[in-house]
Formats: C-alpha cells, structure tokens, sequence
C-alpha cells in the first residue's frame, strides 16, 4: 500500500471491534466520515510508548478533526484493554480491536511473525490512501497536523 493508491474499502481489512464491542470495517468508517479517516497503531494499550501516542492524539484531538478527518486509535488489544485504556486518558476517539491483524496487515503495518508497528494510516472518502508511514509517537500526530495544513491548501 503507498499513498496515492486507490483501495477497493469494500472487505479491506476484514471486519474489527470498536472498543464497545460493535463490530465495524474502514469501509464502514469511511463511510461515515466527513472527510475520511486516520488510523494510528500502536503495539500494546497502557504502556508508556503508546500511552504518549494516545494523549498526543487526544491533545490536538480538535485541529486534527475540524475539517472532517475522523481519528482512530488501531491495536491487536482486547475491547476490554482498549476501553481500560480509553477511559483511563479520557480519549475523545474510540479505539478499534484487531486482535487477528487483518486490518493492521492490510494497512502495512504488522511486524512478523507478530505484532503491531507503531504508524499512520489515512484515506479520503474516495479510498485514496494519503498517508501510509510507520513512526514513533510525536512523528504520527505531526504526519497528520501535516496533512491537515496540506488539505487546507489544496481547497
């Protein structure tokens, strides 16, 4: 997956688990979107790396969204985990739950044999990939602070 492809979001990524336990796809999320969605991934809920990532996200939760742009938080981590974490630093997103990696690994972030590469993932309403990168915690939400600037220019 690179930035500038087009994806068919219908089955992408197979089905996952907001943190409530409804179950959901990009396509699905996309769907409804203003703009189109982030997807950021982290390794594992409540510890320190990811505990920053989360909080970066929620700190600049509001210029990340104000033009329609919806945020998510991506792991292999349980709905139990997850909502632990997302109560506990009082997260204005849902975390999603992945724990077989199917959306994780179509988006390009799964480390082998297992486990989750921290990174961004965005794509417009169209399915057209505009960030792909994995990144530490602080690179993530800047990527995204970027494409925000980005996409304001080009309207």
């Amino acid at each position: 997956i690179a930035v500038g492809d087009v994806i068919d979001l219908e089955g992408f990524g197979g089905e996952i688990q907001t943190n409530d336990g409804d179950t959901t796809s990009l396509k699905k999320l996309v769907d409804d979107s203003k703009s189109g969605v982030v997807l950021f991934t982290y390794p594992k809920a409540s510890t320190p790396g990811c505990t920053t990532q989360v909080c970066l996200f929620r700190d600049s939760y509001d210029p990340l969204t104000a033009d329609g742009l919806a945020i998510y938080g991506l792991s292999a981590d349980s709905t139990k985990a997850n909502t632990t974490f997302k109560e506990k630093q009082k997260l204005p997103y849902p975390l999603l739950c992945d724990p077989q990696a199917t959306l994780i690994g179509a988006i390009g972030l799964k480390k082998q044999p297992k486990g989750t590469q921290r990174g961004v993932f965005v794509v417009n309403k169209e399915g057209k990939v505009l960030v792909a990168e994995a990144g530490g915690p602080a690179a993530t939400v800047d990527r995204v602070k970027a494409l925000v600037k980005e996409l304001k220019g080009e309207n």
